[in-house]
């Protein structure tokens, strides 16, 4: 008989490193939480979506988004968010 422990790591939830959510972008990056979604929904960048429907971008795809459609895309990629995150890992 299986223990309740082991079903649930079974049916845990995995994270692909190479997806980031809307949310996670914006937070990364500071732009409002829309921000990253509207550009999925007006097809402005390649993603792919979620089991719970959200959106999925790649780190390089969204990176290669904001030097193309940011004039200040030095400073949103060197924001102090994403030099904190950096640092954690």
């Amino acid at each position: 008989m299986t223990s309740g422990r082991q079903y649930e790591r079974r049916y845990r939830r995995r994270r692909n490193p190479q997806y980031l959510t809307a949310v996670q972008i914006a937070r990364r990056y500071g732009f409002h939480r829309n921000t990253p979604a509207n550009w999925c929904r007006d097809r402005l960048i390649p993603f792919t979506t979620g089991t719970r429907g959200e959106y999925l971008m790649r780190e390089d795809d969204v990176e290669a988004f904001i030097m193309e459609w940011y004039e200040d895309w030095a400073r949103i990629l060197a924001s102090p968010l994403l030099a904190q995150e950096e640092d954690e890992r």
